[in-house]
Order: structure tokens, then C-alpha cells, then sequence
């Protein structure tokens, strides 16, 4: 549980919420759990609640969330819809 990063309600991710863009709630957390289905995942797993179609997960600031790598920010990241790698953290 935490708040939506769209309509500001105290949810779990993935329930249907009309003010985000992917039409499902986004809770961020350090939990290691996904950003957009709140599974318990490792990232870039399928999510079909995810806009990049991947889990996104914050697993700290020397992970990237898309892919799960331990990387450097801005290296190649397909996972990623901007192509390059993001890291964890509370970034989002």
C-alpha cells in the first residue's frame, strides 16, 4: 500500500485508477515490488499494467528499474522506454 502517483489515494498498485495514463494506479515503494501491479517481481518480467509492458521495480540507486541490472545510469537498456538504463531510489 502507499499513494498513487496520479490520484493521490492511499492504495496497492495496479487497481484501475482514471487519472493515470496507463488507467492503473502507481504506487511507488522500496518494497522490491512492482511499481504498476504491486507484485512482488523482479524488474523487466511481462506486466501487462506496465506502458514499457515490463515490472518496474525500485530495488535502490544501483539497480536500474526497468531491467534489474546493477549498472551505470544512461548505458543501453531495451527494457527501457527511453533506451537507456534508469536507476532505482526514488528517481521516479
Amino acid at each position: 500500500m502507499g499513494k498513487c502517483r496520479y490520484c493521490g489515494q492511499q492504495v496497492s498498485a495496479g487497481g484501475p485508477c482514471s487519472k493515470s495514463p496507463s488507467k492503473w494506479h502507481v504506487v511507488l515503494n522500496h518494497e522490491e515490488k512492482c511499481i504498476y501491479c504491486g507484485q512482488q517481481v523482479s524488474a523487466g518480467g511481462s506486466c501487462h499494467k506496465s506502458p514499457s509492458s515490463g515490472h518496474v521495480v525500485d530495488k535502490g540507486p544501483k539497480k536500474c528499474i526497468y531491467c534489474g541490472q546493477q549498472v551505470s545510469a544512461g548505458g543501453s537498456c531495451h527494457k527501457s522506454p527511453s533506451g537507456g538504463h534508469v536507476l532505482g531510489g526514488g528517481m521516479l
